[in-house]
């Protein structure tokens, strides 16, 4: 399997986090303060500015998404897991949530 970043569109993702996103690893990459203004089920908050202190508790092996505002932070946290620890299954939410809350749940605050 390619090691290269996957694009999700917002549209996929919302399919994943109604099915339970069963077999993956959803990480939010905001600040801490982004995430308590708005977020979305099974997303673990793992902040961008702490990536070194996080990124190898997470499981090489299984499929992860990765999302933020708009979807450049997640972009380069994705590109960091495939290209650095050799993860080889890595989405970034195009959009983020910013574009999630917009088209797929209008309950998800807008900030």
């Amino acid at each position: 399997m390619s090691s290269a970043v996957r694009n999700l569109p917002v549209a996929k993702l919302g399919e994943l986090v109604a099915a339970g996103a069963e077999g993956h690893q959803l990480v939010d990459v905001r600040e801490p303060w982004e995430h308590a203004a708005a977020n979305i089920a099974h997303f673990q908050l793992l902040p961008m500015s702490q990536t070194p202190l996080w990124a190898r508790t997470l499981d090489p092996a299984l499929p992860t998404v990765v999302l933020c505002h708009a979807g450049v932070r997640s972009r380069a946290v994705a590109e960091y897991l495939t290209g650095e620890l050799g993860f080889t299954e890595v989405y970034n939410v195009t959009g983020g949530i910013d574009a999630y809350s917009r088209l797929v749940d209008k309950s998800v605050p807008l900030y």
